[in-house]
C-alpha cells in the first residue's frame, strides 16, 4: 500500500508542487542549496477522472503553517488523496494523508508523516529524515523543487527505501479549461523508473504559463487506453495577517516583550463537503417494517457543518419521524454525532431512545489523537485511533473499498472497522458480495450486499446486512436487522415524454 500512496502523492503533489513560488536556479546542484519560499494559507483542490468516468477521486494540498520541528525551522505541507468511485479506481482505491515538514533553507524533508485510512482503521507511519537521511527529499519536498526549474531538470528522489531519478522537460503548450478558470499552460513530460515499477507508462503536467504559474492539470497513463486526468477545481489563498501599527510608550519599569500571535482565520459555517459521496444537507428517509408491517419512519441527515469545541465538525443525525404504535422507539428519538468532515471520524456521540432501545442510550466524546473515549461517568476507554460509532460508520461505509473477493471462501477483501458500542471498541468485519438487483419499493436497483459480523454475541444475533447502490453515491438502500427492515424512500423515476 505504501507504493500506492507514493503513486497517489506523485499525481497529487506534482501538480501542486510549484504554486508556492520557489526561487531556484537552473543548475541542479545549486538548486539544492537555494532557500525556498512557501506561502502559508494557500490551498489547491483537484477533481480526478478516469477515462470517461468523472470524479473518481480528489486531491488537495495546503500549506498549513510555519514553525519548528526537532528545533529546526519548517513549513508544514499537507497532501490528501481520496478515491470516490471504487469501480473506477479498482486496485488504486486510496484514502491517504501525508504531512511533510520542509526546510526553508534548502527544501529538504525533515519529518514525513502519513496515514492510510483505506481499511477503515487508520495506519500511521512517521519517518524522521533528519536522523535517517539528512538533507534528502521525500516525494513532496522534491516536487516543490521541480516546479520552478524552468521546465527541464533531473533530481534524485528517495522513497520507500530506494533511490530514483526524476527527469522532466517541456514538450509543448495547451489551454486548460477548469472550474477554477481557463489557463494557457506549458506541458511538462515527467519520467522516472518509479512510475514504471508501479505500472504506469507516462505522466504529463500542464503548468499555467501566465500569472500564478500554478499546475492546473495532470495526465497519468496506466495503459494504452487507460488514463487518469486531474484538473484543478479550487484555488484558495488566505491573506497573511497584517501587523497592527503601535505607538511606542515610555515606561519606567521594563516589561517582557509580548509574543505576536497570528490573527485567527474566520470560520465560515456550512462550507461544502469535498471528496464525499454525499452533499451537506443530504436527507435519507427510511420506512421501517417488521414482518412487512409498518412500524415507523427514520430520517438520516448530514445536517450542518460548524465549529464545535474549536473543531470543524459535521453533524450526522438519525431521527424517528413516525412511530406506528410500536414499543421499539418513539417520535423524536435520535442518534447524533459530530464528525470530522474529511475522514468522518467522530468527535461526539449521543443516542437517546424510549421503548426497548432505551437500554442502549449513551453519550461519548472521542479523542482521536489520543485513542480514547470519555464517558459521562468520567470513565475513559482506550480505543484504536479512528474508531467510529454506529452513525459515523453508517456514513463511512459509503467510502470504504468494498470490492468482493474473487474467491467466495476467502476473506482477503473483508474490511475491518473499530466501532465503539456499549462501553468498548468492537471490530466490525464488513464482508461484501457481488452486486445484484434489489427491489426497493417499485424500483429494481443494482446494489451490493454487505454483511456485518462483530464477534459480539449480542450484536451478531441481529444479523446486520446493508445494501449499497452500485453507483458513485453508494446510497444505503436497505438495512436489515433480525425482525426489522429499513428501506430507503426513493424518488419516482423520471418518465419519458
Amino acid at each position: 500500500m505504501r507504493n500506492l500512496f507514493i503513486v497517489s502523492l506523485l499525481t497529487s503533489a506534482l501538480f501542486c508542487a510549484g504554486f508556492f513560488g520557489f526561487q531556484i536556479t537552473q543548475n541542479a546542484l545549486a538548486q539544492a542549496e537555494t532557500p525556498v519560499s512557501i506561502r502559508v494559507g494557500e490551498r489547491l483542490t483537484y477533481n480526478i477522472s478516469y477515462n470517461r468516468l468523472p470524479n473518481v477521486a480528489y486531491a488537495e494540498t495546503e500549506v498549513i503553517s510555519k514553525g519548528k520541528i526537532a528545533k529546526k525551522d519548517a513549513f508544514e505541507v499537507r497532501s490528501k488523496f481520496k478515491s470516490l468511485n471504487f469501480m473506477a479506481l479498482g486496485s488504486l482505491y486510496l484514502d491517504l494523508d501525508r504531512t511533510t515538514y520542509i526546510s526553508p533553507t534548502d527544501g529538504s524533508a525533515l519529518v514525513v508523516k502519513e496515514v492510510d485510512n483505506a481499511s477503515g482503521v487508520p495506519v500511521a507511519e512517521s519517518v524522521n529524515y533528519i536522523e535517517k537521511s539528512p538533507g534528502s527529499f521525500d516525494l513532496a519536498a522534491l516536487l516543490f523543487k521541480i516546479r520552478t526549474s524552468g521546465g527541464v531538470g533531473s533530481y534524485p528522489m528517495f522513497e520507500n527505501g530506494k533511490l530514483y531519478t526524476v527527469t522532466f522537460q517541456s514538450i509543448g503548450s495547451e489551454v486548460v479549461k477548469s472550474d477554477a478558470g481557463e489557463f494557457p499552460t506549458n506541458i511538462i513530460d515527467v519520467k522516472t523508473d518509479f512510475l514504471t515499477e508501479n505500472g504506469f507508462i507516462g505522466l504529463k503536467v500542464s503548468i499555467a504559463s501566465e500569472g500564478s504559474n500554478i499546475p492546473v492539470q495532470f495526465r497519468l497513463k496506466r495503459a494504452k487506453n487507460s488514463e487518469y486526468v486531474g484538473v484543478i477545481s479550487g484555488i484558495q489563498v488566505l491573506p497573511e495577517p497584517t501587523p497592527t501599527p503601535s505607538v511606542p510608550v515610555v515606561v519606567r519599569t521594563p516589561k517582557p516583550t509580548p509574543v505576536p500571535t497570528a490573527t485567527p482565520q474566520e470560520y465560515i459555517d456550512n462550507q461544502p463537503l469535498i471528496g464525499l459521496p454525499f452533499e451537506l444537507g443530504e436527507k435519507l428517509e427510511y420506512t421501517v417494517t417488521a414482518a412487512q408491517r409498518p412500524v415507523g419512519t427514520v430520517l438520516l441527515e448530514a445536517k450542518e457543518r460548524r465549529l464545535v469545541n474549536k473543531r470543524d465538525s459535521l453533524l450526522l443525525s438519525a431521527t424517528v419521524t413516525n412511530a406506528a404504535g410500536n414499543d421499539l422507539f418513539g417520535i423524536g428519538n435520535n442518534i447524533r454525532a459530530y464528525v470530522d468532515p474529511d475522514t468522518l471520524a467522530p468527535h461526539d456521540f449521543s443516542m437517546g431512545f424510549s421503548g426497548r432501545l432505551s437500554a442502549f442510550n449513551q453519550s461519548a466524546r472521542f479523542d482521536q489523537e489520543a485513542g480514547r473515549v470519555s464517558l459521562p461517568n468520567n470513565q475513559r476507554v482506550d480505543v484504536p485511533i479512528g474508531t467510529h460509532n454506529i452513525i459515523s460508520l453508517f456514513y463511512a461505509l459509503r467510502l470504504f473499498n468494498l470490492n468482493p473477493s474473487k474467491d467466495s471462501t476467502s476473506r482477503v477483501n473483508d474490511t475491518r472497522v473499530s466501532v465503539f458500542w456499549q462501553g468498548r471498541a468492537n471490530i466490525f468485519t464488513l464482508r461484501p458480495s457481488n452486486p445484484q438487483p434489489v427491489s426497493i419499493g417499485d424500483q429494481k436497483i443494482l446494489a451490493q450486499e454487505v454483511s456485518v459480523s462483530t464477534g459480539n454475541p449480542q450484536l451478531d444475533s441481529l444479523r446486520i446486512r446493508v445494501w449499497l447502490s452500485n453507483d458513485e453515491r453508494r446510497l444505503p438502500l436497505r438495512i436489515v436487522m433480525v425482525g426489522y427492515q429499513f428501506d430507503l424512500k426513493l424518488a419516482a423515476p423520471a418518465v419519458e415524454p
